[in-house]
């Protein structure tokens, strides 16, 4: 499922001409991956995946996708042929499900909260925390 995700976003649009920038690409979403499921977020809801496609836009342009409701959400909605709400509430679901039976002692390392974290909360600080090395928990 991530290796489908991570080929059809990094690997078939330059038929294996990998730059270090992409290599840099793929290992911070393999982190971010590992990062969800040592968090708790179910990996069977499609929120998940969605979370896996909002953190790559980010990781590529953070400044372009700074509105995350005129500009991620249309984005991930587009790459998955489905309604912007659709995919905003499965991104909802996701974190919601994560903080109600996640793994309470990481989610509060990482976050520093158990309750109340938005969607552009949870996706802004994954991502940060990932560029800057900074996921031990």
């Amino acid at each position: 499922m991530v290796l489908k995700h991570l080929a059809d976003t990094y690997g078939n649009d330059r038929k294996h001409e990998y730059k270090q920038k992409d290599k840099g690409m793929v290992e911070m979403q393999k982190e971010i991956f590992e990062l969800l499921i040592k968090l708790g977020v179910p990996c069977d809801l499609r929120g998940f995946e969605f979370i896996l496609t909002a953190t790559g836009f980010l990781l590529e342009d953070f400044d372009k996708y700074e509105k995350v409701t005129r500009e991620l959400y249309p984005a991930i909605a587009e790459k998955h042929h489905t309604t912007i709400t659709r995919a905003e509430r499965a991104i909802r679901h996701a974190v919601q499900r994560m903080l109600d039976k996640g793994n309470f002692d990481n989610i509060e390392k990482f976050f520093g909260t158990t309750y109340n974290l938005t969607n552009s909360e949870f996706l802004f600080t994954v991502v940060r925390r990932v560029r800057m090395n900074n996921v031990n928990i």
